[in-house]
């Protein structure tokens, strides 16, 4: 059902609920009592074990290094003899309360959490070797092996978490509280890599009193089922699924092979300064069910769909000195009552459009942008709004600004529009 915290195979991030176990370093193990799977599996300490999964119609492989679970060695003469194994049913029988009981002892016996109840501060060698370094409001210190562990012992007041060089996986790592995740000095984002697979998010925030930063470093995901604006959203694909409270992007890079590089939804906020959300399959940033999304001096280039995108009423994302480029539909888009702000900001080279307004309700604000080689510069349909004011509409290659169908409504104030197919488009009762 789940891996067991702060054990070996959850730390490697790579298992999901549902996945079935093939075989144990070549052995096959489908229909194989557990205790003998388990006898496979338990070893020597710092060994290592091949693990084969079917999930879905795929199957995969993974590598997993022995260690102590929460601290605690399992001695394999201590697993349970098939004959002594009860029945499946019988097993379930207080499942949740069983799983929460052995992570509450897991997280008691965890020897990072002890020495910091304890204050046993680490050796500056072991603080200088370990591949992640907590850092609590105390100035306490401690390293971990990993992103999610560090996450899973931060309390959330006022942390910082140190990332060194190389990837970092998991499945996924959900943050809340007050935290900065930050890249070691002197590294590139490329090289700080906060990654996960099968389309699982890399990152996903639920807490409403949330204020989470992340700081020069790759948000990555790949795999999964692929990107559909029409389906309910919590079956997109998504790197940074922000539900609640407050995230912050500076100077990093996001890319979702098969979706949204970030989607904010039910009044979250995200804010990206100096990032980079480049080469996702779908949408670059989406804002759905009220939630905010402001862009500082970023990119948003290079996406499936949209380079940002706002759906639905109270929903807006703010753009401002960035660059939207190479986008396959539009550059900055807004539907069904979205909202899209476009300051001091190039848009170009989108498949379908630079700017635009789809739906009743839907709401666009251009000023002092260059839109240009976009098929259409600025385009409102069914019964959006735009207004576009100290801008420059050049070189698309069908219409600077196109408005159609009735309510639909285009404002120009001192825009320069020149060396388009045509300058301006009203048709079937648009203005």
């Amino acid at each position: 059902e789940e891996c067991l915290r702060m054990s070996p195979a959850a730390a490697l991030g790579v298992f999901l609920p549902g996945d079935v176990l093939l075989s144990v370093d070549a052995t096959p193990v489908l229909d194989t009592p557990i205790a003998s799977i388990a006898r496979l599996i338990l070893g020597p300490l710092g060994s290592r074990v091949r693990l084969e999964l079917r999930r879905g119609k795929a199957t995969y492989k993974a590598d997993v290094i022995r260690g102590a679970i929460g601290g605690q060695t399992v001695d394999p003469a201590e697993v349970l003899d098939a004959s002594t194994t009860p029945p499946q049913k019988k097993s379930r029988r207080g499942g949740k309360q069983a799983w929460a009981e052995r992570r509450r002892k897991a997280r008691q016996a965890d020897p990072v959490l002890r020495r910091r109840r304890e204050g046993e501060s680490y050796s500056p060698e072991q603080i200088a070797a370990a591949k992640v370094v907590l850092t609590d409001s105390s100035g306490f210190q401690t390293p971990h092996t990993s992103l999610q562990h560090a996450l899973l012992v931060a309390d959330g007041r006022d942390d910082h978490i140190l990332l060194r060089r190389g990837v970092h996986i998991g499945r996924p790592n959900e943050v809340k509280g007050c935290v900065t995740i930050e890249a070691e000095d002197g590294a590139e984002p490329h090289e700080v890599v906060v990654a996960s697979h099968f389309g699982v998010p890399a990152v996903i925030c639920r807490d409403e009193e949330a204020d989470v930063r992340f700081v020069g470093m790759t948000l990555a995901t790949d795999g999964g089922g692929g990107y559909n604006r029409t389906v309910d959203p919590d079956r997109w694909v998504r790197c940074v699924r922000v539900d609640a409270g407050k995230v912050t992007l500076a100077q990093c890079v996001v890319t979702c092979q098969a979706g949204a590089g970030v989607v904010v939804d039910n009044e979250a906020h995200v804010d990206c300064w100096n990032t980079n959300i480049s080469h996702c399959g779908g949408d670059g940033v989406a804002a759905l069910g009220g939630g905010w999304a402001i862009l500082h001096d970023s990119h948003a280039s290079f996406n499936g769909i949209a380079g940002v995108y706002a759906r639905g009423w109270g929903s807006a994302v703010k753009v401002e000195g960035c660059t939207i480029s190479n986008n396959s539909w539009q550059g900055a888009t807004c539907a069904h009552g979205g909202y899209v702000e476009v300051h001091n900001s190039w848009v170009e080279k989108n498949g379908m459009a630079g700017v635009c307004a789809f739906g009743e309700g839907s709401r666009l604000q251009v000023a002092n942008a260059d839109i240009s080689l976009n098929q259409l510069g600025v385009a409102v349909e069914l019964g959006g709004r735009g207004n576009v004011v100290r801008s420059r509409l050049v070189s698309n290659e069908e219409a600077g600004a196109f408005t159609s169908d009735q309510g639909s409504y285009i404002s120009l104030e001192t825009c320069q529009i020149e060396e388009n197919l045509i300058g301006v488009v009203a048709e079937e009762e648009g203005e």
